[in-house]
């Protein structure tokens, strides 16, 4: 959906077919894309030969531009295979992802479930819409970064005043906490661990409806972004009584697209400053000459300051690691990473409320890394999903784990002494290879019992860390390794340069394999 398709389409001018992009950038971008065509103009005989000292013009045809995105083919690659598993087992409506560089804006890895598939077209008539920007959904308790931030700002936090948790009447309304019951009589300082509503809404109170739709204005809620992709919509507010701005404070009566919420996360890398999220890294022409390359696109002045971003994290912090933070499932052993969770409910579409029963909802994870000096976040949302064998954040921790793994290693890559250039390893011997990577810091992984090099699992020229694995694939027989610690990475490599598709269970290093080492 994000690169999108490019099909044959019939051209009665021209009396042909012209491949025109219909989805995605390539539609975005068709006109960027597409070449012109050249012609020969000349006065010919019946024959159609050229007649002698007769004028002639000619134009050559000039090829498309080429687009270079921003998307990191293992990050795409990994997380394609996380939502494949998670669609497969737990049967969501609808499954969004994405990463990004909040430092730059640059979109990392994105991708939703339902999708289809680009060569053979299945699934595509079922699945055409984008939902990354052209569905709009209530984000629910993830909103509550944007709230807490206004409130955090405008000096009406203060953190050791205290609330009666539970509920809260508004104009006749009833709002409640996800715990019905409560937590008794607690302080401002655990609404945002804890997830309460309540206190959001009292929180709103505090800072008044004209300051917090001042800071909605500011965050770009119900604006476009302006993300290359077609068919982006604004989403809206309601925000007439009373009862509706209390609500927005926590998620709710507020309607937004991912890219949005990508936008107004990136604020937290950047103290306070909005960058646009973008697709598009260069654009060159067809010699390779750039003709325009990546400029961080900055959103209107800081809707914060660093003192507020510093207090914000402080309690994302909270979130995973309290025991009274809702965002337990998502801890990584002492990992610097800081989340927010969210549970929206559904708008019922026949009208008047809102639809009921445990999986009615759009469950969420917002994570950022790392939390001391924010750079990269991960954004999930399911809708939906049958909840068989564990709740919605075991679900979402399946995807989320993995990603952040990768992440950090990404991360670690960036410090040049752990990164290595990936060789061209094709055709060379194993003995060749193995020296070669061996000098690299790289563990050479053989596939197969020949002894010359077919193909290898992560292209020349890609950064690895040092210390990874690099497969190789050679002729004959392959044999099943014993794949005991092997991360998401190593078992993506494998799986790709063999075709055997594996299932993989859980989340971490690999504990267990059905098929014995050894085995042909």
């Amino acid at each position: 959906h994000t690169v999108g398709l490019a099909q044959p389409i019939w051209n009665k001018k021209t009396n042909a077919q012209n491949l025109v992009g219909t989805m995605g950038i390539e539609a975005y971008f068709n006109k960027t894309l597409t070449g012109t065509d050249g012609y020969r103009i000349s006065s010919v005989d019946a024959s159609e030969y050229q007649l002698p000292n007769s004028n002639q013009v000619y134009k050559p045809a000039k090829n498309g531009n080429n687009l270079y995105l921003t998307l990191d083919s293992q990050l795409q690659s990994l997380l394609e295979t996380r939502l494949s598993e998670v669609q497969k087992t737990y049967r969501p409506t609808s499954i969004t992802a994405t990463v990004e560089d909040m430092k730059t804006g640059k979109i990392l890895a994105t991708s939703q479930r339902p999708t289809f598939n680009p060569q053979t077209m299945k699934g595509l008539t079922k699945s055409y819409r984008d939902i990354l920007v052209q569905d709009t959904y209530e984000p629910g308790s993830v909103f509550k970064i944007l709230s807490f931030a206004a409130v955090v700002n405008s000096g009406n936090y203060n953190p050791n005043e205290y609330y009666r948790s539970g509920s809260v009447n508004i104009a006749g309304s009833t709002i409640h906490d996800w715990l019905t019951s409560g937590w008794g009589t607690i302080p401002f300082s655990q609404a945002f661990e804890r997830s309460s509503n309540t206190g959001f809404v009292k929180l709103e109170q505090k800072m008044g409806a004209k300051t917090w739709k001042k800071y909605l204005r500011k965050f770009r809620i119900g604006e476009k972004t302006g993300v290359s992709l077609p068919g982006e919509q604004p989403g809206m507010i309601s925000f007439k009584t009373p009862v509706d701005q209390a609500i927005t404070a926590f998620g709710q009566g507020v309607t937004v697209n991912v890219m949005q919420m990508m936008q107004a996360y990136s604020s937290l890398a950047n103290n306070g400053q909005m960058v646009k999220p973008q697709l598009v890294n260069k654009i060159t022409d067809s010699d390779g000459n750039t003709i325009q390359g990546y400029q961080i696109k900055k959103v209107g002045t800081p809707v914060y300051s660093a003192k507020t971003r510093k207090v914000i994290v402080a309690n994302m912090r909270k979130v995973l690691n309290k025991q009274s933070g809702t965002g337990s499932a998502y801890k990584m052993g002492n990992a610097d990473i800081a989340v927010k969770t969210g549970t929206a409910q559904i708008a019922n579409p026949k009208g008047g409320g809102y639809l009921k029963g445990d999986s009615n909802y759009i469950f969420s994870v917002v994570g950022i890394y790392p939390a001391s000096k924010p750079r990269y976040c991960i954004y999930l949302t399911i809708k939906q999903p049958h909840l068989i064998g564990g709740g919605a954040e075991k679900i979402l921790a399946s995807i989320f784990k993995p990603m952040m793994q990768r992440i950090i290693s990404i991360a670690k890559n960036d410090d040049v002494s752990t990164t290595v250039k990936v060789p061209n390893l094709k055709a060379k011997t194993v003995a060749q290879a193995e020296s070669q990577t061996k000098q690299l810091g790289l563990n050479l992984v053989k596939i197969g019992s020949g002894d010359r090099i077919s193909n290898q699992g992560v292209k020349s020229g890609e950064k690895l860390e040092s210390g990874s694995k690099i497969f190789v694939n050679t002729s004959g027989k392959i044999i099943c390794p014993d794949m005991t610690g092997w991360t998401y990475s190593d078992l993506h490599q494998f799986a790709s340069l063999t075709d055997i598709k594996l299932s993989i269970k859980g989340t971490g290093t690999v504990a267990s394999q059905s098929v014995a080492k050894g085995t042909e």
